[in-house]
Protein backbone atom coordinates (compact mmCIF):
# COMPACT_ATOMS: atom_id res chain seq x y z
CA UNK A 1 0.00 0.00 0.00
CA UNK A 2 0.99 3.86 -1.00
CA UNK A 3 -0.83 6.74 0.17
CA UNK A 4 0.89 9.66 -0.84
CA UNK A 5 -2.42 11.81 -0.15
CA UNK A 6 0.10 14.32 1.99
CA UNK A 7 2.21 14.64 -0.80
CA UNK A 8 1.75 18.02 -2.83
CA UNK A 9 5.74 17.97 -4.49
CA UNK A 10 7.19 17.05 -8.16
CA UNK A 11 8.85 13.91 -7.24
CA UNK A 12 6.13 11.67 -7.29
CA UNK A 13 6.70 10.24 -10.48
CA UNK A 14 10.27 9.20 -9.34
CA UNK A 15 12.02 6.37 -7.71
CA UNK A 16 12.05 6.71 -4.05
CA UNK A 17 14.61 4.36 -2.59
CA UNK A 18 13.42 4.37 1.57
CA UNK A 19 16.42 3.83 3.04
CA UNK A 20 17.80 6.64 6.06
CA UNK A 21 15.88 5.76 8.70
CA UNK A 22 15.69 7.51 11.77
CA UNK A 23 14.01 5.19 13.93
CA UNK A 24 17.51 3.06 13.95
CA UNK A 25 18.84 5.61 16.69
CA UNK A 26 15.61 6.28 18.61
CA UNK A 27 14.22 4.81 21.88
CA UNK A 28 10.88 2.80 21.03
CA UNK A 29 7.95 2.18 23.64
CA UNK A 30 4.54 0.55 22.96
CA UNK A 31 1.02 1.00 24.71
CA UNK A 32 1.54 -2.69 25.38
CA UNK A 33 3.24 -5.80 23.95
CA UNK A 34 2.62 -9.59 24.09
CA UNK A 35 5.23 -11.46 26.16
CA UNK A 36 8.30 -12.36 23.55
CA UNK A 37 7.03 -9.83 21.51
CA UNK A 38 8.63 -6.37 22.85
CA UNK A 39 8.07 -2.84 20.70
CA UNK A 40 12.00 -3.41 20.22
CA UNK A 41 11.53 -5.98 17.72
CA UNK A 42 10.53 -3.13 15.30
CA UNK A 43 13.74 -0.99 15.14
CA UNK A 44 15.66 -3.65 13.65
CA UNK A 45 15.26 -4.98 9.36
CA UNK A 46 14.19 -8.15 10.70
CA UNK A 47 11.48 -9.74 9.81
CA UNK A 48 11.21 -13.00 11.74
CA UNK A 49 11.08 -10.71 14.97
CA UNK A 50 7.95 -8.59 15.47
CA UNK A 51 6.24 -6.22 18.56
CA UNK A 52 2.58 -7.40 19.01
CA UNK A 53 0.39 -5.33 21.41
CA UNK A 54 -1.57 -7.23 24.02
CA UNK A 55 -4.87 -5.73 23.89
CA UNK A 56 -6.39 -3.04 20.96
CA UNK A 57 -6.61 0.09 20.57
CA UNK A 58 -2.67 -0.13 20.79
CA UNK A 59 0.30 2.28 19.60
CA UNK A 60 4.19 1.91 18.65
CA UNK A 61 6.32 5.01 18.95
CA UNK A 62 9.55 6.32 18.06
CA UNK A 63 11.30 9.27 20.02
CA UNK A 64 14.03 10.38 17.82
CA UNK A 65 17.45 11.21 19.43
CA UNK A 66 17.90 14.45 17.70
CA UNK A 67 14.17 16.03 17.69
CA UNK A 68 15.24 18.85 16.38
CA UNK A 69 17.22 17.77 13.67
CA UNK A 70 14.57 14.99 12.54
CA UNK A 71 12.68 15.57 9.17
CA UNK A 72 10.92 13.19 7.44
CA UNK A 73 8.94 12.90 3.80
CA UNK A 74 8.20 8.73 4.52
CA UNK A 75 6.85 6.70 6.92
CA UNK A 76 6.87 2.79 6.45
CA UNK A 77 5.92 -0.17 8.15
CA UNK A 78 6.24 -3.92 7.58
CA UNK A 79 3.35 -6.24 8.85
CA UNK A 80 3.87 -9.69 9.44
CA UNK A 81 -0.03 -10.47 10.46
CA UNK A 82 -2.25 -7.83 10.01
CA UNK A 83 -5.34 -9.45 12.37
CA UNK A 84 -7.66 -7.39 10.55
CA UNK A 85 -6.97 -3.88 12.22
CA UNK A 86 -6.03 -0.52 10.99
CA UNK A 87 -3.18 1.22 10.84
CA UNK A 88 -2.41 4.78 11.34
CA UNK A 89 0.67 6.92 10.76
CA UNK A 90 1.40 10.05 12.58
CA UNK A 91 4.05 12.09 13.25
CA UNK A 92 4.50 14.94 16.40
CA UNK A 93 4.77 18.40 15.67
CA UNK A 94 5.83 19.47 18.58
CA UNK A 95 2.26 20.32 19.82
CA UNK A 96 -0.22 17.66 18.45
CA UNK A 97 -0.13 13.98 16.68
CA UNK A 98 -0.12 15.25 13.21
CA UNK A 99 -1.63 11.81 10.73
CA UNK A 100 -0.47 10.93 7.58
CA UNK A 101 -2.71 10.02 4.59
CA UNK A 102 -5.16 7.45 5.39
CA UNK A 103 -5.49 4.39 7.56
CA UNK A 104 -4.75 1.32 6.11
CA UNK A 105 -6.33 -2.04 6.76
CA UNK A 106 -4.69 -5.17 6.50
CA UNK A 107 -6.70 -8.83 7.09
CA UNK A 108 -5.63 -11.32 9.54
CA UNK A 109 -2.98 -13.84 8.23
CA UNK A 110 -2.18 -11.30 5.72
CA UNK A 111 1.64 -9.51 5.24
CA UNK A 112 2.07 -6.01 3.96
CA UNK A 113 4.74 -3.37 3.33
CA UNK A 114 2.97 -0.08 4.19
CA UNK A 115 4.00 3.34 2.62
CA UNK A 116 2.97 6.97 3.26
CA UNK A 117 4.57 9.86 1.77
CA UNK A 118 4.53 13.46 2.59
CA UNK A 119 5.60 16.94 2.20
CA UNK A 120 9.44 17.65 4.23
CA UNK A 121 8.22 17.88 8.06
CA UNK A 122 9.61 18.56 10.93
CA UNK A 123 9.10 15.42 13.74
CA UNK A 124 10.27 14.74 16.95
CA UNK A 125 8.49 11.36 17.24
CA UNK A 126 6.20 9.26 14.89
CA UNK A 127 3.61 6.57 15.87
CA UNK A 128 1.72 4.18 14.33
CA UNK A 129 -1.48 3.41 15.64
CA UNK A 130 -3.63 0.05 15.62
CA UNK A 131 -7.20 -0.60 15.70
CA UNK A 132 -9.74 -2.76 14.56
CA UNK A 133 -13.14 -4.34 15.42
CA UNK A 134 -14.63 -6.94 17.91
CA UNK A 135 -13.08 -9.61 15.09
CA UNK A 136 -9.62 -8.39 14.95
CA UNK A 137 -6.73 -10.29 16.09
CA UNK A 138 -3.53 -8.50 17.36
CA UNK A 139 -1.16 -7.89 14.70
CA UNK A 140 2.46 -8.60 13.81
CA UNK A 141 4.33 -5.45 13.02
CA UNK A 142 8.26 -6.11 11.84
CA UNK A 143 9.52 -3.08 11.21
CA UNK A 144 8.96 0.82 11.58
CA UNK A 145 11.07 3.37 9.12
CA UNK A 146 11.10 6.89 8.98
CA UNK A 147 13.44 9.86 7.70
CA UNK A 148 13.89 11.66 4.10
CA UNK A 149 14.26 9.54 0.96
CA UNK A 150 16.46 9.79 -1.99
CA UNK A 151 14.93 10.33 -5.15
CA UNK A 152 16.72 8.54 -7.79
CA UNK A 153 16.72 10.82 -10.72
CA UNK A 154 15.72 8.34 -13.11
CA UNK A 155 13.29 5.76 -13.46
CA UNK A 156 14.17 1.79 -14.36
CA UNK A 157 14.55 1.13 -17.93
CA UNK A 158 12.08 -0.87 -20.05
CA UNK A 159 12.70 -4.58 -18.72
CA UNK A 160 12.28 -3.34 -14.96
CA UNK A 161 10.20 -5.90 -13.54
CA UNK A 162 8.02 -5.55 -10.21
CA UNK A 163 8.42 -8.01 -7.89
CA UNK A 164 4.81 -7.46 -6.83
CA UNK A 165 3.61 -8.94 -10.27
CA UNK A 166 6.22 -11.74 -10.05
CA UNK A 167 6.73 -13.29 -6.98
CA UNK A 168 10.03 -15.76 -7.36
CA UNK A 169 8.20 -18.52 -6.37
CA UNK A 170 9.96 -22.17 -5.84
CA UNK A 171 7.99 -25.37 -6.84
CA UNK A 172 8.57 -29.28 -7.22
CA UNK A 173 5.77 -31.82 -8.74
CA UNK A 174 5.14 -34.78 -8.09
CA UNK A 175 4.66 -37.46 -10.75
CA UNK A 176 3.70 -40.94 -11.07
CA UNK A 177 6.13 -44.08 -12.43
CA UNK A 178 3.80 -43.62 -15.15
CA UNK A 179 4.43 -39.50 -15.44
CA UNK A 180 0.61 -38.52 -14.32
CA UNK A 181 0.79 -35.25 -12.01
CA UNK A 182 -0.01 -36.17 -8.65
CA UNK A 183 0.53 -32.63 -7.45
CA UNK A 184 2.43 -29.40 -7.13
CA UNK A 185 4.26 -28.34 -3.76
CA UNK A 186 5.25 -24.35 -3.47
CA UNK A 187 8.64 -24.77 -1.05
CA UNK A 188 9.48 -21.08 -0.90
CA UNK A 189 8.02 -17.63 -2.33
CA UNK A 190 9.55 -14.50 -2.26
CA UNK A 191 9.92 -10.75 -3.75
CA UNK A 192 13.59 -10.23 -5.93
CA UNK A 193 13.61 -6.50 -7.89
CA UNK A 194 16.61 -5.97 -9.54
CA UNK A 195 17.22 -2.53 -10.48
CA UNK A 196 19.67 -1.17 -13.16
CA UNK A 197 19.59 2.52 -13.97
CA UNK A 198 22.57 3.38 -16.70
CA UNK A 199 21.88 6.98 -17.10
CA UNK A 200 23.29 8.22 -14.15
CA UNK A 201 24.90 11.81 -13.62
CA UNK A 202 28.40 11.53 -11.91
CA UNK A 203 27.41 14.02 -9.92
CA UNK A 204 24.58 12.57 -8.28
CA UNK A 205 26.69 9.24 -7.47
CA UNK A 206 29.25 10.73 -5.73
CA UNK A 207 27.35 12.72 -3.61
CA UNK A 208 24.86 10.25 -2.31
CA UNK A 209 26.05 6.58 -3.07
CA UNK A 210 28.76 6.34 -0.34
CA UNK A 211 26.36 6.73 2.07
CA UNK A 212 23.52 5.06 0.35
CA UNK A 213 25.76 1.50 -0.21
CA UNK A 214 26.89 2.02 3.36
CA UNK A 215 23.30 1.86 4.31
CA UNK A 216 21.85 -0.89 2.39
CA UNK A 217 24.31 -3.43 4.59
CA UNK A 218 22.17 -2.55 7.77
CA UNK A 219 18.77 -0.89 6.72
CA UNK A 220 16.10 -2.70 5.36
CA UNK A 221 15.43 -0.91 1.99
CA UNK A 222 11.60 -0.15 0.93
CA UNK A 223 11.32 0.44 -2.80
CA UNK A 224 8.74 2.19 -5.11
CA UNK A 225 9.40 2.95 -8.07
CA UNK A 226 6.69 5.70 -9.07
CA UNK A 227 4.77 6.15 -5.63
CA UNK A 228 2.54 8.70 -7.10
CA UNK A 229 1.46 6.75 -9.88
CA UNK A 230 1.76 3.07 -9.16
CA UNK A 231 1.00 0.77 -6.23
CA UNK A 232 4.19 -1.26 -7.22
CA UNK A 233 6.51 -1.64 -3.72
CA UNK A 234 8.97 -4.16 -1.92
CA UNK A 235 10.19 -4.40 1.07
CA UNK A 236 13.50 -6.42 1.76
CA UNK A 237 17.47 -6.64 2.12
CA UNK A 238 20.10 -5.49 -0.67
CA UNK A 239 21.80 -9.07 -1.36
CA UNK A 240 24.84 -9.21 -2.96
CA UNK A 241 27.03 -6.62 -3.99
CA UNK A 242 25.54 -2.93 -4.99
CA UNK A 243 27.55 -1.39 -7.55
CA UNK A 244 28.45 1.75 -9.79
CA UNK A 245 30.10 2.15 -12.84
CA UNK A 246 31.02 4.21 -15.99
CA UNK A 247 28.80 3.23 -18.86
CA UNK A 248 29.91 6.03 -20.86
CA UNK A 249 32.13 8.84 -20.15
CA UNK A 250 29.49 11.00 -18.55
CA UNK A 251 26.97 8.24 -17.59
CA UNK A 252 27.31 6.01 -14.98
CA UNK A 253 25.04 2.67 -14.04
CA UNK A 254 23.80 2.10 -10.39
CA UNK A 255 22.73 -1.59 -10.09
CA UNK A 256 21.26 -3.69 -6.76
CA UNK A 257 19.02 -6.29 -6.20
CA UNK A 258 16.43 -6.19 -3.01
CA UNK A 259 15.22 -9.67 -1.72
CA UNK A 260 12.23 -9.82 1.13
CA UNK A 261 9.23 -11.10 2.20
CA UNK A 262 6.39 -12.12 -1.35
CA UNK A 263 3.71 -9.29 -0.81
Amino acid sequence: MIDATDYTGQDGALPWLCLRNEVTDATITASSAATGYDAEAVRGPQTYSQWSPASLPAWVRAEFATPSDATINYFAAYIADGGGCTFTAEYWDGATWQVIGFPATVAAGENACLLWILDVVPAGDIRLSVDGDTDALPPYVATLKAGMADFIPYCPPVGFSPSSLNPDDEYTNTFSRGGQVLGSELLSSRASETLNIDIMKPAWVRANWPTIRTLMRTEGVVFAWRPAVYQELIYGMVTGTPTVAYSQHTRMTMSFTVEGPAL
